[in-house]
């Protein structure tokens, strides 16, 4: 319980710090903000303070409300306090997520230099897979948290199998993200951006059919409506 506790702590700070540097940011906002910058590093397009303003705050109002909403849903019933520690983990990368955008954005409007935001984009959502990934064979079988299919939520068997899959598959394609955040090649890194719905997608089309097959192994499954 005290590194729950640690945690909690952990992530009040990171939420005091992530309105902290919206405000800081907003305070020494110039009249006119670059909102928007070119490949080649030099801003395309400008927006009154009081536009880039809304920007700053919207991702820490975001952010935040999600992070409630995770830390909410641990608690709303016995199933869902089983993946207590799942949800407090996620709850606690996504605000180092929003801390790390925030500052990136932060840095941007007031020094009018590009900063490489698709990269740090990148780099987030691989470490944010992986850890989802490493946490998704510790979740139990509920309908909030985890990979929710027809076949999964009405078999035990197929959850634990299809999460330990999911989770092995999430932290792979993690790495794989962080490790193509490291190439200085812009047209890859677009590349991956743009096709990250698709290796989703693909990637929830492969497990439910697998979810099926261990659906039919199951003799305690439960029937599919």
């Amino acid at each position: 319980m005290k590194g729950f506790r640690w945690l909690n702590v952990l992530d009040v700070l990171l939420m005091v710090a992530l309105f902290a540097v919206a405000f800081w940011s907003v305070s020494r906002l110039p009249a006119t903000v670059p909102v928007h910058f070119g490949f080649s590093g030099l801003p395309d397009r400008t927006s009154p303070r009081a536009q880039a303003t809304w920007i700053l705050f919207l991702l820490p109002i975001f952010f935040g409300f999600s992070y409630l909403l995770l830390r909410g849903l641990s608690s709303l019933n016995a199933k869902a306090k089983q993946n207590k520690a799942v949800l407090e983990q996620v709850s606690s990368v996504l605000l180092v997520f929003a801390l790390a955008l925030e500052l990136g954005i932060g840095f941007s409007m007031l020094s009018g230099t590009a900063f490489d935001m698709l990269r740090l984009v990148l780099a987030g959502l691989g470490v944010l897979f992986a850890l989802m990934g490493s946490a998704l064979p510790r979740t139990r079988p509920n309908v909030f948290v985890g990979i929710r299919l027809f076949y999964t939520l009405s078999s035990d068997l197929a959850w634990q199998k299809i999460h330990r899959m999911g989770g092995w598959w999430m932290t792979v394609y993690g790495l794989v993200l962080l490790g193509i955040s490291l190439i200085p090649l812009e047209r890859v890194a677009v590349f991956t951006v743009l096709s990250l719905p698709v290796v989703v997608l693909a990637g929830l089309f492969v497990l439910n059919a697998r979810a099926k097959e261990f659906w039919i192994q199951d003799p305690l499954r439960r029937s599919v409506r």
